[in-house]
């Protein structure tokens, strides 16, 4: 996997020990256009988790993330997107399904279709999240966010 960080680098700061400290020097580092745009579909995806809107939050997934989304019925029939991430909602806490974001994602590193988003969130806690590429657009390939160093 390619790597490059440089202390000029926005994911910089998000780098340190452990997995998602390493996730900041995966890749190369985004076009500011597309952290801005890929900022927007994270936005929309956590806002939509928060409120309840699954349609919405689907609208933002990765079609494989979707297709595992489908796969969770009962072994026997699919089910939807939406009844799927409704289930998965019902057994997490309400803490879990709270929006961590406070502002636009602060970097991203792009490592072929794949990306991790950083972002600061709530609690002075940093946060990444995995991201696809379908055709020009990056989608969430991802239910949570995790913590990264400097939380």
């Amino acid at each position: 996997m390619p790597s490059s960080t440089d202390s000029d680098e926005p994911s910089a700061e998000f780098a340190g020990k452990g997995e998602n400290g390493e996730l900041a020097t995966a890749g190369i580092e985004s076009t500011v256009e597309e952290r801005e745009a890929a900022s927007r579909v994270v936005e929309a995806n956590l806002e939509a988790r928060a409120e309840g809107d699954y349609e919405g939050q689907c609208e933002t997934l990765a079609p494989e993330m979707i297709e595992r989304l489908e796969e969770r019925g009962n072994g026997i029939v699919k089910t939807s997107c939406v009844k799927s991430l409704e289930g998965l909602a019902k057994r997490a806490s309400p803490e879990s399904l709270k929006n961590p974001m406070t502002e636009p994602l602060a970097a991203m590193r792009v490592n072929g279709n794949l990306a991790f988003a950083f972002f600061h969130g709530a609690g002075g806690k940093n946060h990444v999240i995995l991201m696809e590429q379908e055709g020009s657009e990056w989608k969430v390939a991802s239910l949570s966010t995790q913590e990264t160093p400097g939380s």
